[in-house]
């Protein structure tokens, strides 16, 4: 039986120190420190959702000016050849009334020497 009553206070006991620790670890899980840990994780966790969003709004903004300025461009390509399409028109019709000018002037050049002809047979 001693050992039987030796096994039973070693269960006692052993019983006591697990209940100790127990009681140990409930009172870290309320410690100051501990809620201080908590909150200081709740404001990462806080901080690295700012974070994410803050980066997701720059890609955004980013992806906006890209747009924008893509934008911008195919229409600055756009009005480029419309423009060189008109100058192009541009340059036709001053290259035809050039040349209609130069005739015209041919002409009166020629109607003229020969008013000055008639005019000099007259006298």
């Amino acid at each position: 039986q001693t050992g039987l009553g030796e096994l039973k206070n070693r269960v006692t006991t052993l019983t006591v120190i697990n209940q100790s620790l127990q009681d140990q670890v409930k009172s870290l899980s309320n410690s100051p420190v501990k809620q201080e840990h908590e909150q200081f994780q709740l404001e990462v966790n806080r901080l690295n959702a700012q974070l994410a969003q803050m980066k997701e709004e720059k890609e955004n903004t980013a992806q906006l000016q890209y747009d924008h300025h893509h934008q911008q461009a195919v229409e600055m390509e756009e009005r480029l050849g419309i423009l060189s399409e008109k100058n192009r028109s541009l340059k036709d019709t001053i290259l035809s009334n050039n040349e209609k000018y130069s005739k015209k002037v041919q002409e009166l050049g020629e109607k003229y020497s020969s008013l000055e002809k008639e005019n000099e047979d007259l006298r």
